[in-house]
């Protein structure tokens, strides 16, 4: 079984792709996943929509973004509302830290948020 992680524009880029995987993907985990309100890039990242991807997702999920990571957890908040899995879990953490540096020994959640993504895994990869 795979359990998709990914940062910002990779969190965005997996879960563009999740919906057309073969075998679909037992579990997503996005950090920081979007960053551009709405999940639709418009930056030249290309056509990578997360929303409509989201909509046909029945994965478990977990969003994770910063309550100072202001666009990410906008999006954050979209992609939640917008799955359609029944097993949908976010979770907003203090500070600004995005993506990858929210496991940042610096970072006074990243233990915490470290044993949370391996148990989603263990959970949802047997």
């Amino acid at each position: 079984k795979i359990v998709l992680v990914g940062g910002s524009l990779s969190g965005v880029i997996m879960l563009a792709a999740a919906p057309r995987m073969r075998p679909a993907a037992a579990g997503i985990v996005s950090l920081s996943g979007g960053g551009f309100a709405g999940t639709n890039s418009g930056k030249g990242y290309g056509n990578l929509d997360a929303k409509a991807a989201v909509r046909k997702l029945r994965a478990p999920l977990l969003l994770v973004a910063a309550k100072g990571d202001t666009e990410a957890l906008a999006d954050a908040r979209i992609l939640l509302k917008a799955s359609a899995s029944p097993d949908k879990q976010l979770a907003v953490l203090p500070g600004f830290a995005h993506a990858t540096e929210l496991l940042f020994d610096a970072e006074p959640t990243a233990a915490g948020l470290t044993k949370r993504i391996l148990a989603f895994v263990r959970a949802h990869a047997r």
